[in-house]
């Protein structure tokens, strides 16, 4: 699951520094679904349904056909057949009967057999993420004027797999954003903004996937927060916080917390951070650095040592049985010739490549599920 780290300065809207609207906002990874280009692949806002070893969606604008092939029995998945959706991914609509003129994203899932259906409708929505059983959805719902100014709220929906059943999950004049669920499926994390009169401050907050209100868990003031995920074993909570220097910079750190909050504290600081991902026995993270060479580290859940895996792998995450790790190769060039996807394993700390699962020479306009 593809997730990327802030920008935003205290002189801006911080969405809108997310959208790279204002000279002087901090450079920043381009990880927000809410602000791909669409003439571009989108390859990095997808979600996998989990239990399956790898499931990787190629989508291009327009319609297209697909391809499956199952290479795993995880509990999550149903196989490579039928119309079960396995893959959930973000991508850029234009529709002139809509009044939408480009840029706008949507959330679309590819089935077992390949084929496409846009689950949000009408809808500007975006980061979708797969509850463990595979049966839902939640989603990132914008309201507002968002191609101009941006989105005046975000709240967080659930709906079935395929669309049905939309409610509502989290409401109010917030920016919430950056959901995961719980490994029971019981609560959905996630991160929270809202401007109280003066200033944007940020928590981390959980609400349960059935409804009532949401618990701040976390309260980081003007410090931004991004990409808090689940332990394996749903009794911590790692994330981002992002503190934004008097240079222009942003310093990067991974924290964790209890699952009710308590004992939050720095893991590790490292630049520019892009994504974390739990080892499935929840003694590791793989962070990766949307920095210079897009770096990826491994980090000691319990005392916070980061090693250096590799230089020019993005969006590193775990096998399910945490043998192997997928990655992009030259994943800035998505929309050239160039890109890969990758699965490799950690030797003498360093990520070695194993074979391409897919490469951007073996696509042709259709959309291809591996």
């Amino acid at each position: 699951q593809a997730r990327r780290a802030p920008g935003r300065t205290r002189t801006h809207d911080p969405l809108l520094c997310k959208q790279g609207v204002g000279s002087t906002c901090p450079r920043q990874p381009s990880r927000d679904p809410l602000t791909r280009d669409p003439d571009n692949l989108n390859l990095e806002a997808m979600q996998l349904m989990r239990g399956r070893r790898v499931a990787v969606c190629a989508a291009l604008a327009g319609l297209g056909l697909g391809a499956c092939s199952d290479e795993g029995d995880g509990a999550s998945s149903h196989g490579c057949g039928g119309d079960t959706p396995v893959v959930a991914f973000d991508h850029d609509t234009t529709d002139p009967d809509r009044g939408i003129g480009g840029g706008v994203p949507e959330v679309s899932v590819v089935s077992a057999d390949g084929d496409i259906e846009m689950v949000t409708g009408s809808w500007v929505a975006s980061q979708a993420t797969f509850s463990p059983d595979g049966q839902h959805l939640v989603v990132v719902k914008a309201e507002g004027d968002y191609e101009s100014a941006g989105p005046e709220s975000t709240t967080l929906w659930v709906m079935s797999a395929d669309g049905s059943e939309p409610r509502e999950l989290t409401r109010g004049d917030v920016l919430d954003e950056d959901p995961d669920w719980s490994t029971d499926g019981s609560s959905i994390v996630f991160v929270r903004a809202y401007y109280d009169g003066e200033r944007y401050i940020w928590s981390i907050a959980t609400v349960p996937a059935e409804g009532r209100n949401p618990a701040e868990l976390f309260i980081a003031g003007e410090d931004s927060l991004d990409q808090p995920v689940w332990s394996p074993d749903g009794q911590t909570i790692a994330f981002v916080r992002s503190v934004y220097t008097q240079i222009g910079d942003v310093a990067t750190t991974v924290w964790t917390m209890a699952a009710d909050g308590s004992d939050a504290q720095p893991l590790a600081e490292l630049p520019h951070v892009a994504s974390l991902d739990w080892h499935p026995d929840g003694t590791t993270l793989l962070v990766d650095s949307d920095f210079h060479e897009q770096e990826t580290y491994l980090v000691d859940a319990g005392t916070g040592q980061a090693e250096l895996l590799a230089s020019g792998a993005e969006l590193a995450t775990w096998s399910p049985d945490g043998e192997n790790a997928y990655y992009f190769r030259n994943a800035g060039s998505v929309t050239d010739s160039d890109w890969s996807i990758v699965e490799g394993h950690i030797e003498d700390a360093t990520l070695v490549d194993d074979r391409t699962v897919l490469a951007a020479a073996d696509l042709d306009d259709t959309v291809l599920a591996d």
